[in-house]
């Protein structure tokens, strides 16, 4: 009875499709080449090309998967292989021209579904034979095997750069965007610009209303030289000797300045720097300002 039990256990074993059919082969590093589909240099191309920055490939050929169901098998071989959620398994089989993208990564699956329903395709399991047949059969029905692999790497990691992926067989993780380098410079070297602008607009406005003011002083000391002047008028013609000659030099010295005041004024009036000449603005601001405590000094001596 025993042995009745054990042949009929394994005759069951033999009519389940898939399993035990096809021994899994020993991984030979990211691209093991059982059916001899490429040459050394395009496996040796296609091993450098593998690994991006979000999956990593991993490339099986078989000759024949001995009536071993496609699906079943390259889930045998994934879990065989101890492959993770970054790493993305492509097997073909030459016999029955079948091929099989398998991975266990729910935020490249929601990618995948993404884009098929933008091409007005369904979701699923037809979404990853939809990318398939997108990206690697058209360069397969030529013979062009290495060409269909590129193409389908290319194609996925890009995906995985603009849609970003999710670790594990649980729900999606969302992943924050990616800036390449030359983004970031270009960022950095438009807020210096903004930094650079708003700096020379503020101070410009800052060092021309100093200038300004400088201007109007030395306005207020016309008034003041005047006065100085009209001041003395009375004495004119009534003191004499050494007084009408201190009087006469005070006014000469007085109208001396009062020219010289006007002189100034004008002068900066004609050629008054722009907002934007910093340093143009910033001398003649300073140039004033000298003038300024200079003719005050001189003029309340006089008074």
């Amino acid at each position: 009875m025993k042995k009745v039990v054990l042949f009929i256990w394994m005759l069951s074993l033999l009519w389940v499709p898939g399993v035990y059919a096809a021994d899994v082969p020993v991984q030979q590093g990211l691209v093991t080449d059982k059916a001899g589909l490429l040459s050394s240099g395009e496996a040796s191309a296609i091993t450098d090309a593998a690994p991006g920055s979000r999956y990593t490939f991993h490339i099986v050929t078989l000759e024949s998967l001995n009536g071993a169901n496609s699906a079943n098998y390259a889930t045998n071989v994934y879990d065989s292989w101890g492959l993770s959620s970054r790493d993305i398994l492509l097997l073909i089989s030459a016999e029955e021209h079948q091929v099989e993208l398998n991975f266990q990564n729910s935020g490249l699956r929601s990618s995948l579904n993404s884009w098929s329903q933008q091409q007005g395709g369904p979701s699923g399991s037809a979404a990853i034979t939809k990318w398939v047949d997108t990206y690697f059969i058209p360069y397969a029905e030529d013979g062009d095997f290495t060409g269909g692999i590129f193409s389908l790497m290319e194609a996925t990691h890009s995906l995985g750069q603009s849609q970003g992926t999710a670790t594990g067989t649980g729900n999606a993780v969302n992943d924050k965007s990616t800036v390449s380098m030359p983004g970031i410079l270009l960022i950095l070297m438009g807020a210096a610009l903004v930094v650079g602008l708003l700096y020379v607009v503020i101070t410009g406005i800052r060092r021309r209303r100093a200038h300004d003011e400088q201007k109007e002083l030395l306005g207020d000391l016309l008034v003041q030289a005047n006065r100085a002047i009209e001041s003395l008028k009375p004495f004119q013609g009534i003191v004499q000797g050494k007084t009408a000659e201190r009087v006469e030099a005070i006014s000469e010295r007085l109208t001396n300045e009062l020219i010289q005041i006007s002189a100034l004024r004008n002068e900066d009036s004609d050629a008054a720097p722009a907002f934007y000449r910093l340093a143009a603005l910033k001398t003649a601001a300073d140039k004033l300002s000298e003038a300024n405590v200079s003719f005050r000094s001189a003029i309340l001596e006089e008074e």
